[in-house]
């Protein structure tokens, strides 16, 4: 048998299976409606042409609160679905598509670090991580943001590698890093981390790195513009606020806090209440929440500090006071436990001989986790981190099958 058609074989059967897996998840377990902000913002979109959500005295106020490429994801869904198919069916339905996809846009990126045989093995993990098929089952954005996320860093190697006919590369990678920020507000910072990462690393001219620049521009700007003309400011969100005091209130944990008594210790419903009705309310909103989040921080440092290295702990390893539902559920904490531990291992190991491209990942996987630990952090902020912690894991795992290994001599001597 021809080896690439071995190969070829094993991933058709991995994409199947995992297609099969996340079929039977969402019929036990998906969403059945459109909810919370995204249901507002669907439902006014539809019937108003606004992304709203908020009203005063029968007016739909403007809202730059969330990035609009999930909206969008969902309205165009919405446009083309059949009057007699719910939309929340469609919509899982085609997230079981995309991930399935992402399955296979992981393999490929873990062929540019492993033999294909590895790249099998751990896309099999990454398809049946708990946590991944779960996400699917979901009416979220997230299962869309890993999808683009791992096409960005399979893309972003192949610039990387490339020495001719990088402009294909630089087209669709500054599409992709557009539509991320479109998804993910702060994207950008990891996007001119990255861009400076090709421009001294790679030794990307400059040249090409401001085309990148304006490519990924020119898919965020008719959202910049809508925001500019509609808010007097260029910005892709306007929540950094709202995050910042919910991470950091006088309740906040880990995950932080909305809860009632956060809102009455700070006279946030009276200060909000009393905030001018217009188009700019968000705007007003926002920066009140930024206000009161940065005077927690100013007056008790010390607890930031502290909060900050747990958020991180948490966020690279696992929350050991969550009050998440299920958080500690086997099929939850088991495999994010395990995942932490080989991870480290591998990082560790990949450490001894550090080349350009792991370099990336770690400056990835820490950015990631040093932003999102300024704020708080949630159980499924860990399929953003997912893929690296998976690449790094099979470190580990390799090792553990090299008998020329300090690891593998180092299991052998314990057993």
């Amino acid at each position: 048998m021809n080896i690439n058609n071995k190969y070829n074989q094993n991933l058709y059967l991995l994409l199947i299976f995992s297609f099969i897996l996340r079929i039977v998840a969402v019929y036990f377990y998906g969403d059945t409606i459109i909810e919370y902000e995204w249901e507002t913002l669907l439902r006014n979109f539809n019937e108003h042409g606004v992304l709203s959500l908020y009203s005063f005295n029968g007016k739909q106020i403007p809202s730059v609160f969330m990035p609009p490429l999930y909206i969008l994801f969902l309205f165009i869904l919405s446009f083309f679905s059949p009057e007699n198919i719910e939309l929340a069916k469609i919509v899982l339905a085609v997230q079981i598509i995309l991930s399935t996809l992402s399955i296979f846009i992981f393999y490929k990126l873990c062929t540019i670090f492993f033999s294909k045989n590895w790249s099998i093995f751990i896309s099999l993990l990454f398809s049946i991580f708990p946590l991944n098929i779960y996400t699917t089952t979901q009416i979220s954005s997230i299962t869309l943001q890993v999808l683009l996320l791992l096409f960005y860093l399979y893309l972003f190697f192949l610039l990387y590698k490339s020495n001719k006919n990088t402009y294909l590369y630089i087209f669709l990678f500054s599409i992709v890093s557009g539509m991320l920020m479109l998804l993910r507000g702060e994207f950008y910072l990891l996007f001119i981390i990255s861009l400076l990462y090709l421009f001294i690393f790679k030794k990307l001219s400059f040249k090409k790195s401001i085309i990148i620049f304006l490519i990924s521009l020119l898919v965020t700007s008719p959202y910049l513009i809508r925001n500019y003309f509609t808010f007097n400011e260029i910005t892709l969100t306007k929540s950094i606020g709202f995050n910042l005091w919910k991470g950091n209130n006088s309740f906040a944990t880990v995950e932080g806090s909305l809860s009632y008594e956060a809102h009455i210790k700070d006279n946030m419903f009276k200060k909000i209440d009393n905030l001018p009705k217009n188009n700019l309310f968000e705007i007003y909103r926002d920066d009140l929440f930024l206000s009161e989040g940065l005077k927690h921080i100013k007056d008790e440092p010390e607890i930031f500090i502290q909060r900050y290295i747990k958020r991180f702990l948490t966020f690279f390893y696992f929350n050991i006071n969550s009050d998440y539902p299920n958080y500690y559920h086997p099929l939850f904490i088991i495999p994010v436990f395990l995942l932490s531990i080989f991870s480290t291992i591998g990082i560790w190991i990949s450490l001894r001989k550090l080349n350009l491209e792991n370099r990336y990942l770690l400056l990835h996987l820490f950015s990631i986790i040093c932003i999102f630990s300024l704020f708080f952090i949630l159980p499924r902020y860990k399929m953003m981190i997912l893929p690296f912690q998976l690449i790094f894991a099979n470190y580990f795992f390799i090792a553990c099958l090299d008998k020329d290994n300090f690891v593998y001599k180092f299991f052998k001597f314990k057993k």
